[in-house]
């Protein structure tokens, strides 16, 4: 591969049966997968020595509900209200901040 980053890819699978977990080892190991580009690869596939899938932890979000009373989105929304406020923006407008440089000089 020239210029391409070779990145790694990997998937958990939990299959209902040992039959079906059989099977698909049997099937995909080694297998070779090739890209439209025709770059190949060889599938490996590892059994997991931990078989068990976790739960989903299920954790209230402690921030939720309250982006009404953050700072940072009050003086967004604010800053919203007043852009609106203003005449529109036009062609020329931009065009003649474009064309100011918003820099200065040390």
């Amino acid at each position: 591969r020239l210029n391409k980053e070779n990145i790694p890819s990997r998937a958990y699978i939990a299959f209902k049966s040992e039959e079906q977990l059989a099977q698909f080892g049997r099937d995909y190991d080694g297998h070779l997968f090739r890209d439209k580009a025709g770059n190949e690869s060889y599938a490996v596939v590892e059994f997991a020595p931990y078989q068990k899938v976790p739960p989903e932890k299920k954790k209230a979000d402690a921030r939720s509900g309250t982006i009404e009373s953050d700072e940072d989105y009050i003086s967004f929304l604010e800053s919203l209200k007043a852009q609106a406020s203003n005449e529109p923006v036009t062609l020329e407008s931009l065009s003649m901040s474009w064309s100011r440089p918003n820099y200065q000089r040390l």
